[in-house]
């Protein structure tokens, strides 16, 4: 499956190890991945050059890749999405982790409310209890769904 990126944050608020910023010049900027040795080339346009100097993600995810920028309270900007190395097109992408008693996944829930999982207890749960959680926001319904699963015996990790 090609790569989506949800918009989400949830990886990239960890990669700033694995991706780095080498060096910004009047018309480019050059990182590299810390795992492949790629490098990511980008203009440097007034708009990135902006984006670039608002750190305030770094505030609060100090781990997070230095290209990853906040847009709104959910969605997240990867200012080098277009040049991306790898592997961070390898990234399987979910917004919960549902691990079994015993810390095994057994499922995942992707965007859109998606889920992933072969637990048949976890599959009747989700088609007659989770799909029908009457909230509209995605953070609203991720909250409730955890309540419910984590009250079954599962854990939840968002």
């Amino acid at each position: 499956m090609p790569f989506r990126c949800y918009k989400c944050g949830k990886c990239c608020t960890t990669l700033g190890r694995s991706v780095m910023i080498e060096k910004i010049t009047d018309t480019e900027v050059i990182g590299k991945s810390a795992i492949t040795g790629e490098k990511i080339h980008l203009p440097h346009t007034p708009e990135v050059k902006e984006k670039l100097a608002d750190v305030s993600v770094f505030a609060v995810f100090p781990d997070a890749c230095p290209f990853l920028r906040q847009e709104t309270e959910t969605i997240w900007h990867c200012l080098a999405y277009a040049a991306m190395p790898s592997h961070c097109k390898a990234l399987e992408c979910y917004v919960m982790l549902i691990l079994d008693s015993a810390g095994s996944v057994v499922g995942k829930v992707r965007a859109k409310r998606t889920l992933s999982t072969e637990d048949e207890t976890l599959k009747e749960l989700y088609d007659t209890v989770l799909v029908h959680i009457p909230a509209k926001e995605d953070v609203v319904w991720q909250k409730e769904a955890k309540k419910i699963m984590v009250s079954k015996g599962y854990k939840v990790k968002m």
